[in-house]
């Protein structure tokens, strides 16, 4: 059974190769990068944080080639349990976290002149996804030291396709 990956393999990149030979129609390379970063000051210790980065490889006529890389991380709340005796005192506590790592492939399809563009661009994304959890409970007799009683990590492959349209250009 063939796979996406398999198509990406044998006709996407083969096909990006090919444009790229040949002559780009007087654009040259552009670079982006970005970041994103998000915390939930209601549910305290929430966060979450994104960073990309890549290259559109050329322009051919309507077409623009790209490639690209996307890093996202963040944790979920702390989740507490109290001693029922003191209340101020915390039992056991769960944190997590995750974080992904996404590499694109896609081509902008652009219509329009120099002053404005629509563009419709789609991507395909591999990567991989993980979350790690930590359980720790308080050690006998101490106010704030834990120790570390369970640790788990799950990981899993992913892949999917994506769509974006807009615009872009115009005067400043």
């Amino acid at each position: 059974m063939k796979t996406r990956f398999h198509f990406v393999k044998s006709f996407i990149i083969p096909l990006l190769f090919l444009l790229s030979c040949g002559k780009p129609a007087a654009q040259t390379t552009e670079f982006y990068a970005g970041g994103t970063y998000f915390i939930e000051s209601i549910l305290e210790d929430n966060f979450w944080g994104r960073m990309d980065a890549g290259v559109q490889l050329f322009r051919w006529h309507f077409l623009a080639p790209e490639i690209g890389y996307s890093y996202q991380f963040g944790s979920l709340e702390r989740q507490e349990n109290e001693v029922p005796e003191d209340p101020n005192l915390v039992a056991d506590y769960l944190e997590t976290r995750f974080s992904s790592h996404l590499f694109t492939v896609g081509s902008q399809l652009i219509y329009g002149d120099d002053t404005w563009e629509f563009f419709v661009l789609p991507k395909m994304h591999f990567g991989t996804v993980s979350a790690t959890g930590e359980f720790r409970e308080r050690v006998p007799g101490s106010n704030n030291a834990f120790s570390l009683t369970e640790w788990q990590e799950a990981s899993e492959s992913l892949q999917f396709f994506s769509i974006v349209t807009g615009m872009k250009g115009g005067s400043v």
